[in-house]
């Protein structure tokens, strides 16, 4: 009888298998997303800390601002990063709603939060830092804790990696492995002979020997002496079973 394979067993390798190739997947996105697209288009990615510009952009969001070489470039109601006081590290992103022009320090512009009730103080051009091209939302939060974790991520996702490349091994050499069939199945002992299906079932025929039958004299001895020619030819004298031998039945005459 051909062992089933167990079903539940086939349902988990498919489900993990699953899991971990949409897991794979994301990260693949998040990073191309986060690290890969800012890199090729000279662009920084920043997490947003406040609600400044809520609903647009929420806490923990990750913003991907694109630099910008050419004030002119900004256009009203684009969404930029800036610092709010030349040289100061801390950056803004809130959204373009006017534009100024000092004689003296060249072009400016006038922001204000989406959720903010008055706009900001006037900032210069040489202020911003980008223009923003896309949002990535709430990666930001795990993007933090990643780099505060670097260290023990990189190994618990090493290890998993291995866990499942090896577990996926061995349950693929499992499914590869022939299931033997009751043909192929070692004997348990001797065959028994099979029952005779019916009435009708042929008799087996009777062994072969050279002994005689039952009932058949065991051996015919010499036939009586019968007065012939002394040039006759030797009878033959027949033994049940046997094999003919040639006997003579008297002397050639001198």
């Amino acid at each position: 009888m051909r062992r089933e394979k167990p079903k539940k067993r086939g349902i988990l390798v498919g489900f993990v298998s699953a899991i971990v190739t949409a897991l794979l997947v994301l990260l693949v996105a998040l990073a191309t997303a986060v690290a890969i697209v800012p890199a090729v288009t000279n662009g920084v990615a920043l997490t947003v800390l406040s609600g400044s510009m809520e609903p647009t952009i929420h806490p923990g969001d990750v913003v991907v601002v694109k630099r910008v070489n050419d004030p002119a470039e900004i256009e009203f109601g684009d969404v930029i990063t800036f610092m709010p006081n030349p040289n100061d590290p801390t950056l803004i992103t809130h959204r373009v709603i006017g534009f100024t022009n000092n004689p003296i320090d060249g072009p400016g512009f006038t922001t204000q939060g989406d959720a903010n009730n008055a706009p900001d103080e006037p900032i210069l051009a040489k202020q911003v830092r980008g223009k923003l091209m896309y949002t990535v939302p709430y990666v930001g939060w795990g993007s933090n804790w990643a780099k505060q974790h670097a260290p023990w991520l990189v190994t618990a996702v090493g290890i998993g990696l291995i866990t499942f490349g090896a577990w996926s091994v061995l349950a693929s050499k499992r499914r590869r492995t022939p299931v033997p069939t009751q043909a192929e199945a070692p004997s348990q002992g001797p065959a028994q002979p099979a029952e005779p299906a019916g009435p009708q079932a042929a008799t087996a025929a009777p062994p072969i020997t050279d002994q005689p039958p039952a009932g058949a004299p065991s051996h015919v001895g010499p036939a009586p002496a019968v007065d012939r020619p002394a040039d006759a030819q030797p009878a033959l004298r027949l033994s049940a079973g046997r094999v003919p031998q040639v006997v003579s039945t008297g002397e050639r005459g001198k």
